[in-house]
């Protein structure tokens, strides 16, 4: 019995090793076939898929639209790329399991998806496409709402509420562009759906209404010091297209979410809490980087994979390289980042590593050189 006990402690740490090993594989193929569907989808569309519609996209189905719900109403707002690519580009359809004319009718369009999580709060997962998750996923943490690693009433619960979106972050800088108007005619880039009537007929906004608007209520940008005296200033970047990957072996697409809320936590990047700079935490199973209009200069990863995430970068590859932790609770790796980043002269809290979010790679110009 005695060795029979020494063989077992010393072949479980194996075998957790080979397990862990063998899900963070399929985590990296699951990833690549996004990375797949996006360039499927860019092809029949001549886009990246849409990220964040808010009230532009109509929250219904052909022949019933509506305006979708304004701002503070989370439950209806986002809508990320991950239904966009798995409906129009892998042909992988929302169930709604219901005999209901009206809600059935949702599983023509990406929104479905979130309704399908309505229908069945409790048991979506079981139904969901089971490539919208990471293998070794947190899913108590990152979707249930008994949840301790988010608020269940704030917008942090995205991932109780948009479950196919739980198991993994997209990067907001790349998405299609609005286009409000072109060339004097109301139609819109966002494909396939077009804006709803409703939000063209009441477009107030106060980004010079009329004109090409590729941004969705401040989010699509970071926050940089380019000096001249202006300090850290928020700045509007976005890709709509591949073509617009200065680097695209080096630009994140998307990426594992976190298992756990960074709040609370311990930061360890060397470049991450300088004299309290950055202050951004954020939740379980949170599926959107940037947020709002004060991004980390440390971009914050997952530790889902022994400390680090698998990442899909723009060219479609998928690696866990060049990442160091970023936060932690006492021994638990909560967060990762990249190893590299950019310092404007000595200080790295300029820019830090946003630029693996930026299309644009490591160019930038400041406001007084456009």
């Amino acid at each position: 019995m005695a060795i029979i006990a020494l063989l077992i402690s010393i072949l479980l740490p194996s075998l957790n090793r080979a397990r862990q090993a063998a899900k963070a594989a399929v985590c990296a193929s699951r990833l690549h076939g996004f990375g797949q569907g996006s360039a499927m989808y860019e092809s029949r569309f001549e886009s990246l898929a849409p990220c964040d519609p808010f009230d532009l996209m109509p929250a219904g189905w052909s022949g019933n639209w509506r305006v979708r719900s304004g701002t503070g109403a989370y439950q209806e707002v986002h809508d990320h790329p991950h239904g966009f690519l798995a409906l129009y580009a892998m042909g992988i359809k929302p169930f709604i399991n219901v005999d209901n004319p009206l809600l059935t009718a949702w599983e023509t369009v990406p929104f479905g998806f979130k309704r399908q999580c309505d229908v069945d709060m409790d048991y979506a997962r079981h139904t969901l496409w089971k490539g919208f998750f990471c293998p070794a996923q947190n899913f108590r943490n990152t979707m249930s709402a008994d949840s301790p690693e988010f608020n269940i009433y704030t917008q942090e619960a995205l991932g109780y509420w948009y479950k196919h979106c739980s198991g993994y972050v997209n990067n907001r800088l790349l998405r299609s562009a609005t286009t409000v108007y072109t060339h004097g005619k109301r139609e819109g880039v966002r494909q396939p759906d077009k804006p709803s009537d409703q939000y063209m007929d009441n477009w107030v906004d106060w980004r010079q209404p009329g004109s090409d608007d590729n941004l969705f209520h401040g989010s699509s940008g970071v926050v940089l010091d380019l000096g001249g005296g202006n300090g850290r200033r928020f700045y509007w970047v976005q890709g709509v297209s591949s073509d617009e990957l200065v680097s695209p072996s080096d630009i994140a697409y998307m990426w594992d979410t976190l298992d756990y809320t960074t709040r609370g936590t311990d930061d360890i990047a060397s470049f991450v809490s300088q004299n309290g700079w950055d202050t951004q935490n954020q939740s379980a199973g949170r599926p959107e980087c940037p947020i709002g209009t004060n991004p980390s200069p440390a971009v914050i990863l997952s530790g889902r994979h022994d400390g680090k995430a698998n990442v899909l970068y723009g060219d479609g590859s998928v690696n866990r390289d060049n990442q160091q932790w970023r936060n932690k609770r006492g021994d638990l790796t909560i967060a990762s980042t990249w190893n590299d980043w950019t310092a404007i002269g000595n200080d790295p809290r300029q820019m830090g590593n946003q630029f693996h979010l930026m299309p644009c790679w490591r160019r930038f110009a400041s406001k007084d050189n456009n």
